[in-house]
């Protein structure tokens, strides 16, 4: 397993201001469907959120996001991928473009980009709540080619605020706006990286 950065990218709406974008560095960034399930006991939705979780369950989430928007128990994030291109040998797609994309939809409105880490699997893992799919690998998910610039890693559930490190908004234009939020309970991920200290 490895633990990868990546970004988040949500539009401004009258729902989603700058106070609800702050307060996420304490709650946790939810799945639509822990979002739309919120009074739901713990002990009820992880259950049933496995029984949510699955390849394609995971596969719909990724190739048609519009039919599951509300219910999907996953959360798209970006890394970033870099990929073949016949002139250049290589082109990046880097994980801000794909973000901010998707914070501003498309340059139609503000939004937040936050910056998280999670674990991700090298196979993978749809079913197993507490780590992430690298579905930008199509050596591990050669369905969801379509998507591949996007640069997806998908959490499952919710990305916990201790993986949140700061959350900044951009505008229409793409551009910074001044507003950031460092978050206090932020938790490196070097704290559970494979180095061992001699004892």
């Amino acid at each position: 397993m490895v633990i990868q950065w990546c970004l988040k990218g949500i539009s401004e709406r009258p729902t989603f201001s700058d106070t609800e974008a702050g307060a996420l560095l304490h709650s946790g960034i939810k799945s639509n469907w822990l979002f739309n399930n919120s009074t739901m006991p713990i002990e009820l939705a992880i259950p049933t959120v496995q029984g949510l979780l699955g390849f394609s369950a995971l596969l719909m989430h990724v190739n048609n996001y519009a039919a599951v928007r509300t219910t999907s128990p996953y959360i798209s994030l970006s890394a970033g991928v870099v990929l073949p291109d016949t002139a250049l040998g290589s082109r990046k797609f880097p994980a801000w473009r794909s973000a901010i994309d998707f914070a501003t939809e498309w340059g139609r409105s503000s939004g937040y980009v936050y910056r998280v880490w999670t674990i991700v699997t090298p196979q993978p893992s749809p079913e197993i709540m507490n780590v992430s799919d690298e579905i930008r690998n199509l050596n591990l998910f050669d369905a969801a080619w379509k998507y591949q610039k996007q640069g997806e890693i998908t959490a499952k559930l919710v990305i916990p605020p201790a993986q949140i490190e700061y959350v900044v908004k951009v505008g229409p234009d793409r551009r910074p706006t001044g507003f950031r939020r460092d978050n206090t309970g932020f938790v490196k991920p070097e704290t559970i990286s494979n180095l061992l200290v001699e004892i």
